[in-house]
């Protein structure tokens, strides 16, 4: 790839250095658990996400499954009600809605 192109097969493919597309965040369920209880995220653009946050206290464990638009998370001691934000190579995306820490 010595001057950005590739030959794939019979297709050419361009690398251009082109912007990560951001993540969105679509629904969660469930919308509401205690601490340690797992959380599916679904959205798009999840590829490499680094960080899951709840009310700004970061996720336990985070866990990707599908080809980019699920998470699975697990809610941290010390979260409290608010939204969801997730953080991946292309910045960062917050829930329209609150996850409720009950």
């Amino acid at each position: 790839m010595k001057h950005g192109f590739s030959d794939v097969g019979s297709v050419w493919v361009y690398a251009a250095k082109l912007k990560k597309p951001k993540a969105s965040v679509s629904w969660f369920l469930p919308t509401s658990g205690a601490v340690g209880s797992s959380v599916v995220i679904a959205g798009t653009n999840y590829i490499g996400t680094t960080e899951v946050t709840f009310h700004g206290t970061t996720a336990s464990s985070i866990f990707a499954i599908g080809a980019s638009g699920f998470i699975t998370a697990t809610v941290p001691k010390g979260a409290t009600t608010g939204p969801i934000t997730i953080t991946t190579p292309a910045g960062t995306v917050t829930s329209s809605i609150s996850f409720t820490v009950s």
